[in-house]
């Protein structure tokens, strides 16, 4: 097969090489779509990896061609998005289900072989199979879509996985999720009644209960950046850039499909349950992942609460349901610093006087008007920077958040006014990393897949160029010399 070979650092060959060999759990999975992360390109140009010869890339989608032994017979012929984060399944972290903080996982793409190559062997659980409607660029954009959901998460405590202690299962779950939890509780019901309908004396737990964990155990001492590549401090070249690609993360422990049985899940969630106060919230960084979180929070604010309602959904796809009514009346705004990101805000649906090009406006003058003088309720720093971290915390209202996305360019340093400020304002800060896959019907992963299949996101719109899989050469040397405007860029078969 014809595969791209990373062979040292800036020598990246295009080249025969034998097929992947398969073991007990792994598949081969032919690529029909591949999309480059920014963090591929200091990978191949600037840090290299792990271990030479490496076939890059984690953003692929493609079909089952082969696998090992009977018991993975079933996925032939699958079509399937691939999450390319392998779990130890030892860890702490591990046992909770946080996989996407595993400490000593593997990775496709840039620990071990990944998608820009025909074929790629995956290991079974890293797979999700794509409903019909979903085309393969939408599902080579998986990975980037999850983090994007993972960092929006994050920043809103009231959107729940199914491990909260702090709110009902039912309350958190997507369509698919509510429909599987429907269901199996109606089997359960039926087990605990019997035929005559009469309930046993002892009464049965509550659902909060059963999905109640204890905290995540933090290990002691130094902890390792999880990250997929050696990170070397790269040189900005303007004030706000891009972010794209903080590596996927978590992987479920059966085949996932977004209606797959709930089961307790061990996830601990860090803040408090709340209502959906979002209020202003703001995106800086207009990256592949900045537009897409971007994406995310529209479509979130169409919708009621986070939770896609059947009734909601089904009102909204006939046109009957006002956009943006109830709970989504929060206000968006987006910071950026290049005219293709104005043209990119504008079709995804956000108003101009929305929108803040940091090259010619004073971004805390422009926020403040558009905040009541209040600041940013929810801020997601998407850079990477001192200068946007400080902006970040600078502009957050009392009591807000700040969602640090943006994987650093350098150093970041907090002056002493900075520090007091998260002080004095009691600001709620929190990093973010890769994205949940679990196998539960509420994770990062499924909550992409749901919003897909119902046609509710359009990501295909952020594909700027699309490459032959032997021309991708020329989007490798386009994102380093950024000779010209892209977000993501995309390579499919010959």
């Amino acid at each position: 097969m014809k595969a791209y070979v990373l062979q040292g650092v800036g020598q990246l060959e295009y080249k025969d090489v034998p097929l992947p060999d398969l073991k007990p759990g792994w598949v081969l999975v032919r690529t029909a779509a591949a999309g480059i992360c920014q963090s591929d390109i200091p990978r191949i140009f600037q840090t290299g990896t792990y271990h030479f010869p490496t076939v890059p890339g984690h953003e692929f989608a493609g079909t089952v061609t082969d696998v090992y032994g009977e018991e993975s017979r079933a996925w032939l012929g699958k079509r399937v998005g691939v999450f390319p984060l392998i779990p130890c399944r030892s860890c702490p972290s591990c046992a909770n289900k946080l996989y996407e903080m595993c400490r000593h996982y593997d990775y496709l793409g840039s620990r071990r072989n990944g998608g820009f190559a025909e074929y790629a062997a995956v290991p079974v659980e890293c797979l999700v199979e794509l409903p019909d409607n979903v085309t393969f660029a939408e599902a080579a954009m998986l990975e980037p879509m999850a983090v994007a959901v993972h960092a929006m998460r994050r920043a809103f405590p009231e959107m729940k996985y199914t491990g909260s202690r702090t709110k009902p299962v039912k309350e958190s779950l997507g369509y698919a999720g509510k429909q599987a939890l429907e269901k199996k509780t109606g089997q359960q019901m039926e087990q605990r009644t019997g035929p005559t309908g009469q309930t046993p004396q002892t009464p049965a737990e509550p659902i909060e209960q059963r999905a109640e964990t204890e905290t995540p155990q933090t290990p002691t001492g130094p902890i390792e950046q999880t990250t997929e590549t050696p990170q070397t401090p790269q040189t900005p070249t303007e004030s706000i850039e891009q972010t794209t690609g903080t590596p996927a993360d978590s992987i479920g422990e059966t085949p996932h499909t977004p209606t797959a049985p709930i089961e307790k899940s061990g996830r601990g969630d860090e803040a408090a349950a709340a209502p959906d106060t979002a209020g202003t919230v703001v995106v800086c960084g207009l990256g592949t992942i900045g537009l897409l979180l971007l994406m995310m929070l529209l479509e979130r604010r169409a919708g009621q609460e986070g939770s896609h309602n059947p009734e909601r959904l089904r009102a909204r796809d006939n046109g009957t349901d006002a956009v943006g009514a109830g709970p989504g009346d929060s206000v968006i705004l987006a910071i950026g610093n290049k005219d293709y990101q104005k043209q990119m805000v504008l079709e995804l649906g956000l108003p101009e006087d929305a929108y803040c090009d940091s090259r010619e406006q004073d971004v805390s003058q422009w926020l403040m008007e558009r905040s009541g003088k209040q600041g940013a309720d929810i801020f997601f720093e998407c850079v990477g920077k001192n200068e946007t971290l400080r902006l970040a915390v600078d502009n957050a209202a009392p009591g807000g958040r700040v969602c640090l996305v943006g994987n650093p360019y350098s150093d970041m340093l907090l002056e002493k006014s900075v520090y007091w400020k998260i002080l004095r304002n009691q600001l709620y800060i929190t990093g973010t990393w890769n994205s949940s896959f679990t196998g539960e019907p509420d994770d990062d992963w499924a909550y992409v897949l749901e919003l897909l299949s119902r046609r509710r996101i359009v990501p295909e719109k952020l594909i700027t160029h699309r490459f032959s899989v032997d021309e991708l050469e020329k989007g490798f040397q386009i994102m380093r010399d950024k000779a010209e405007d892209y977000v993501k860029i995309m390579a499919f078969p010959s």
